[in-house]
């Protein structure tokens, strides 16, 4: 939300400001969840890529909440029951869920099934959420009123 602000504010002449919007802190966010991450190996590398992609879509779907409702709090409530959920299925492949995407071996290529879910879920739920929220928002208005 913080960066979603303060690009939306410098840049709000921006026809396209949304997209950059968009681009930027979904990057941002999706990099945030593996900063500093060992990437020394293609397993790992690979971890590492599909819990940006995880991240970075779910983040996506957020901002788009944020974008309609202008409350973090709402948010930060569908973050925590997502996480709630992602542990629930980081313990049916009996995974850290916090260093799932830094594991070698068979746990590693579990952990990486269970990121490429992840992902394919987050997909859902962008897809979900731009249905029933992102078509209804007046960028227009948005970048006019921000």
């Amino acid at each position: 939300a913080i960066i979603n602000d303060a690009i939306v504010y410098q840049f709000r002449n921006f026809k396209y400001v949304f997209v950059l919007s968009a681009i930027a802190a979904t990057f941002l966010f999706g990099w945030g969840h593996i900063a500093f991450a060992d990437v020394s190996t293609p397993l790992l590398f690979s971890q590492a890529v599909a819990k940006i992609l995880s991240s970075g879509l779910f983040g996506i779907a957020l901002l788009f909440m944020y974008w309609k409702t202008r409350n973090i709090w709402a948010c930060a409530l569908v973050h925590a029951i997502y996480d709630f959920l992602l542990s629930l299925s980081m313990a049916f492949f009996q995974i850290d869920p916090v260093t799932s995407y830094v594991k070698t071996g068979d746990v590693g290529l579990a952990g990486l099934i269970a990121m490429s879910l992840q992902t394919i879920f987050a997909v859902i739920i962008c897809i979900v959420v731009w249905k029933k929220v992102g078509r209804s928002m007046d960028f227009e208005e948005m970048r006019q009123n921000w």
